[in-house]
């Protein structure tokens, strides 16, 4: 497969287009070909060699993605080849996000819904995620008052878009 190598810390420069292993399933994981990765500040501060680039596991960054599964393990259930799925992958996954493929753990990936794009899907991994914890932490009631700072950000509009599908009007 082909895969965007990280080859140094530092400037763009340092990534190359390269031929790189296809990942092997293991048990509980799936393969996705991907169809939509993102830019996410994480792998800006990894590829600068910054603190979080101690988390680097592989060569290939990227930590979002959707796609579709090409290969299930045996031991897995409720996933099948051809589900369309999403994730932020994280560093628990085989390699990165910038590459033709990834193997990932079920527990980290969902089924993408079918009214919105693989590249939407991708989007909803990071900021989709914080947004749904940030609601189950919470003890929102539906007369609650909530005040979201940073609403029009990313993490912000998705938590809004949620407490309203939840019948919470006072935000």
């Amino acid at each position: 497969m082909k895969g965007i190598v990280l080859n140094d810390f530092g400037d763009t420069d340092n990534f190359s287009l390269e031929e790189i292993e296809t990942p092997k399933i293991t048990e509980g994981t799936v393969k996705v070909k991907i169809k939509a990765t993102a830019f996410n500040p994480i792998d800006y501060q990894m590829r600068k060699g910054g603190t979080e680039s101690k988390l680097l596991r592989t060569q290939i960054l990227g930590r979002e993605m959707s796609g579709i599964i090409e290969e299930v393990h045996q031991t897995v259930t409720g996933f099948k080849i051809g589900d369309e799925v999403y994730s932020y992958v994280s560093n628990l996954g085989s390699n990165g996000t910038y590459a033709e493929y990834v193997v990932v753990p079920t527990e980290i990936i969902a089924l993408k819904p079918s009214n919105i794009t693989f590249e939407q899907a991708t989007a909803m991994g990071l900021v989709g995620l914080t947004a749904i914890q940030t609601i189950q932490k919470s003890n929102i009631q539906k007369d609650s008052l909530v005040f979201i700072t940073g609403g029009a950000g990313g993490v912000g509009s998705m938590l809004i878009r949620l407490l309203l599908q939840q019948g919470i009007k006072n935000i």
